[in-house]
């Protein structure tokens, strides 16, 4: 269901202990995000959770999405930037940047421990033009090299706890690189409505070998 359109439902997350969307709830529980391994467990589904690309494959892909949203925040107006999807009231400026921030959220997870809800609802800043998402972006893509020239790839079988459960840094990485995808694919959409000249198709690259929704919103 759609909690902005049932008036209940916000209040019966919060008593399960749910404070973001997607959520699956049913009689046996409930899992908070996009989890399929997860969801699979709460419906008896046998699932390997085990991600087909390996780290540094994933690690590219985050690369390029990243390249990709950079020239999207290159020069963009600022109308540009505040169109917004009329079922979703999230901006482009606002997807950008959480795109950037989606990602070195996995950094600062590896780092301190556990990944915090918080770090992805942070807002975008207040008065960031298209130069200053860039470069924020850019940033984002130099703290993510840094990140894996600095992890081997034993460390990301290690177990990363996170605020919806524990799973392997691996599959964070993995949900990482899909959850920045995803809203790459919206940005694409909402900025290919004002772009009269038209937007190249996003490489179909990219996303192979990723568990990408199948919905774009």
């Amino acid at each position: 269901m759609n909690i902005r359109e049932v008036p209940w439902a916000k209040d019966e997350l919060r008593s399960r202990g749910i404070t973001m969307v997607p959520a699956t709830v049913t009689a046996n529980g409930h899992v908070h995000g996009w989890n399929p391994a997860a969801l699979a467990e709460l419906v008896g589904f046998d699932y390997d959770p085990t991600p087909a690309l390996a780290p540094p494959e994933i690690l590219a892909r985050i690369d390029g999405i990243l390249d990709v949203a950079d020239s999207f925040a290159q020069g963009a107006s600022a109308a540009e930037l505040a169109i917004e999807h009329p079922r979703r009231k999230r901006t482009l400026g606002h997807l950008l940047h959480h795109i950037a921030r989606v990602s070195t959220a996995f950094a600062d997870a590896v780092d301190e421990g556990f990944l915090r809800q918080e770090w992805l609802e942070e807002p975008l800043p207040e008065g960031m033009d298209g130069a200053g998402l860039a470069e924020y972006i850019r940033q984002s893509r130099e703290r993510m090299k840094s990140h894996a020239a600095s992890r081997d790839a034993a460390s990301y079988a290690e177990n990363q706890e996170t605020y919806y459960g524990a799973q392997t840094r691996h599959q964070l990485l993995e949900r990482t690189a899909w959850h920045a995808g995803q809203h790459l694919r919206q940005a694409h959409d909402l900025l290919s409505t004002v772009r009269t000249s038209g937007l190249p198709p996003l490489p179909e690259a990219l996303f192979a070998g990723l568990p990408m929704p199948k919905k774009l919103w």
